[in-house]
């Protein structure tokens, strides 16, 4: 079981039974759906002992900003108590961080005020400091100041895609998002053994492959493009994208195309059942509920692995985006459904 770098059984008990103590549960996001106002869901966020040893300041941006931060500290918690390729697994996990930083900071240079997005950037890096973004002036500024990191020759691909089409923000998102996955998927192949095939069959495979059906359907729907400039365009491996299923996915707009061909029995359920709906946002939206579910605890399982570790990190970061979502959405009126409608950890 701990091959791929798990230190051992009783020690990884430990550690998961010291972060459940303070790890957001899905009851968080009921009990702030219950407050009808956002004052109120605001004092009973500050009170979660997910929280504790995080420093927040006084603004509402900057419960957000210490909620982001508190993910990003449980996940470097496993990170450091990991070896071997599982441990690197969880460190390239991590690199999402950045890339959802780099989406806010490219998009922020385009209307011109970088710093005013600190708030909402996972603050995993002193370089994040708000005088060196005030000095970006627009995305060639952006790529250069990611340039010596991980994710340095994804933004640079990502913004070469950018300038080719016409400045679309969309396009230059999907690639940053295809390559995170490309590298997910890759450090998710090198853990070895029962470790490895369990995280690639029960959450990597069916949560990756969901996103890059619809990545295909998005293409062809929105941004009309040709088979051949999808295939180039969501560019991943056949595990996870069978470059012969996405002329059929093209032609019938259908997700359910898919199933046989990427035989994953989770995948399969999601895309062959009924009620599919035919927007792709609700798709979206549909998948995200998706992926909520495969990170959900398996009953009466003992097992504690990398896929365990993972999964954890998932869920509370699932739960995390929710309880924002919902303060969001008191924030300019909207209804207990209306929230209901957007949330992952909650049913259509």
């Amino acid at each position: 079981m701990f091959s791929a770098g798990l230190t051992g059984y009783n020690v990884t008990r430990g550690l998961m039974g010291a972060l459940k103590t303070r790890a957001p549960h899905p009851d968080l996001v009921d009990a702030l759906l219950e407050v009808p106002d956002l004052d109120g869901c605001l004092r009973r966020l500050r009170a979660i002992p997910f929280l504790e040893g995080i420093e927040i300041g006084a603004r509402p941006g900057d419960l957000e900003s210490a909620l982001l931060a508190a993910c990003a500290e449980f996940a470097r918690k496993i990170r450091n108590f990991l070896g071997g390729s599982a441990g690197k697994f969880i460190e390239t996990y991590m690199q999402r961080f950045h890339i959802h930083n780099a989406k806010l900071l490219f998009k922020s240079v385009l209307e011109g005020a970088p710093e005013e997005v600190l708030d909402l950037m996972y603050p995993v890096s002193a370089r994040y400091d708000p005088a060196v973004l005030a000095r970006l002036k627009d995305g060639a500024d952006v790529v250069s100041f990611f340039g010596e990191t991980k994710i340095g020759a994804c933004l640079a691909e990502a913004h070469e895609v950018y300038r080719a089409n016409d400045g679309d923000l969309s396009l230059f998102e999907l690639v940053l998002d295809r390559s995170y996955v490309n590298m997910l998927w890759s450090a998710g192949v090198r853990v070895k053994f029962g470790d490895g095939r369990r995280l690639r069959r029960n959450i990597l495979l069916p949560w990756l492959a969901s996103t890059a059906v619809l990545w295909v359907l998005w293409l062809a729907h929105y941004r009309a493009k040709t088979v051949e400039e999808i295939t180039a365009l969501a560019d991943l491996p056949d595990e996870l994208l069978p470059a012969r299923i996405i002329r059929d996915l093209v032609e019938t707009g259908d997700p359910s195309v898919a199933a046989e061909a990427l035989g994953n029995r989770k995948l399969n359920e999601f895309f062959s059942g009924e009620g599919l709906p035919k927007d792709l946002v609700s798709l979206h939206r549909m998948a995200r509920r998706f992926a909520w579910r495969l990170v959900l605890p398996a009953r009466r399982s003992t097992r504690f692995d990398v896929s365990t570790l993972l999964a954890a990190v998932m869920r509370w970061e699932f739960i995390v985006d929710d309880a924002i979502t919902v303060t969001g959405a008191r924030a300019v009126g909207l209804s207990g459904e209306e929230i209901t409608s957007l949330l992952a950890t909650r049913a259509a």
